[in-house]
């Protein structure tokens, strides 16, 4: 079978039982034959074409699995030109999160948007958008070009200032938020660490001391009164119990 084939009956799987669990121990009789590197093939193109997303379940063991669903929310045309605009771009440059296509991160941020009941198109745009500028060779004109200059300016926002390391690139990005922010970057920029956050302590111990140990910093330059409190709590929530430990070198995360 190729991989088209196989990503369509993975995605007949999915209809079926409503959702499907990347375990052993939750065998279907469709693909009961197949190898996990033909599963895991056939689920990251769905993931990429965004035909399925990605939700978490936390066994009596304490074992994480992977589970995915069809998605329960669909797109308007624009934001649906958005999600495939990124995820081609990160797609492009290689670049995965936590060894996924990257459309899963930028799916999760969505997500976070949606679940704290931040909806608006630019919003949503923003957020699929968000790292296009600092990951990829895409300029500030390519997205003002397709998604107009708001959006472009929330993106621009989202971005890293250029510095020899993740030390000088977060204090020129913080002084520079703080000094002028974006609301619509503002917003994002907390739904995208609070999936960084939350990814990592699922997957990644080591990356979210890093983050705890940046948690005061990011707020001071991130906070404004009244955007989005109830992420916030979240994120003081996830990161407050957290020994941020000695510092250390750590990639893979924004």
């Amino acid at each position: 079978m190729t991989i088209h084939e196989d990503a369509q009956v993975l995605l007949d799987v999915c209809k079926k039982y409503g959702s499907v669990t990347c375990s052993r121990y939750a065998p279907y009789e469709e693909i009961q034959y197949w190898s996990l590197d033909q599963f895991l093939i056939a689920r990251d193109y769905l993931l990429f074409r965004g035909e399925i997303e990605q939700v978490f379940i936390e066994t009596r063991t304490g074992k994480w699995f992977t589970k995915f669903r069809i998605p329960t929310r669909t797109l308007t045309p624009l934001e649906a030109q958005a999600r495939s605009f990124a995820a081609e771009a990160h797609a492009a440059v290689g670049q995965l999160y936590d060894g996924m296509p990257y459309a899963v991160h930028l799916d999760e941020v969505v997500s976070i948007l949606r679940e704290y009941d931040c909806v608006g198109e630019t919003l949503i745009l923003t957020g699929y958008l968000h790292d296009v500028l600092e990951d990829t060779p895409n300029e500030y004109e390519n997205i003002a070009a397709g998604f107009g200059t708001v959006v472009a300016d929330a993106v621009e926002f989202c971005t890293d200032a250029p510095g020899e390391n993740r030390k000088e690139r977060k204090a020129a990005t913080y002084a520079r938020c703080k000094a002028n922010p974006n609301p619509v970057g503002v917003v994002v920029k907390v739904a995208d660490r609070l999936a960084n956050v939350r990814s990592c302590t699922r997957w990644n111990p080591k990356l979210l001391r890093m983050y705890a140990r940046e948690r005061d910093a990011f707020k001071d330059a991130y906070y404004v009164a009244g955007l989005c409190p109830f992420m916030w709590h979240e994120y003081d929530k996830l990161l407050g119990t957290v020994d941020p430990g000695p510092p250390a070198r750590v990639t893979g995360h924004h």
